[in-house]
């Protein structure tokens, strides 16, 4: 339930609203999913107290939830908890895939840099003459640089 204080210890500054379902699980913003507390005692319930007593924002203890979230993901797809070989491995080979992809690309690439055209208006003229990442998508200016750095010699 949403209150206008913490439901542990009555404050009213800092005010955060814990979901007793994750959204991550299916939980929503309903009501009775909700509780009000205080910064501290939500930190307490996630068992993040030190995160409280350091001053790590709201916002950075998200960014490293989420983090945690996807090397779980890793390696649930991985098959083994812990297999870190694998990840080094998995990582090498895309990153063999996309310099390969990259190489087919950066002498065009090139080309537009020496007639002084920024990477966002080589974006516009790949996307537009219908080339598309390794992945299938547009492009956007990270590519183009990336490109380049992974072709320098």
């Amino acid at each position: 339930m949403r209150l206008d204080f913490c439901a542990v210890c009555g404050c009213t500054e800092n005010l955060t609203h814990h979901h007793w379902k994750p959204r991550v699980m299916g939980g929503g913003d309903e009501e009775e999913n909700m509780l009000t507390l205080c910064w501290m005692h939500h930190c307490e319930i996630h068992g993040n107290l030190q995160a409280y007593i350091e001053g790590i924002s709201l916002t950075e203890l998200i960014r490293l939830g989420k983090e945690k979230v996807k090397l779980q993901k890793i390696e649930q797809n991985l098959g083994r908890k812990g297999s870190s070989e694998n990840f080094v491995k998995i990582n090498k080979d895309r990153k063999e895939r996309a310099k390969k992809f990259s190489e087919k690309i950066v002498n065009l690439i090139l080309k537009y840099k020496e007639d002084g055209k920024t990477h966002r208006q080589i974006c516009q003229i790949l996307n537009n003459d219908g080339y598309c990442t390794r992945t299938g998508e547009k492009f956007f200016p990270v590519h183009i640089t990336r490109i380049i750095k992974y072709n320098r010699v």
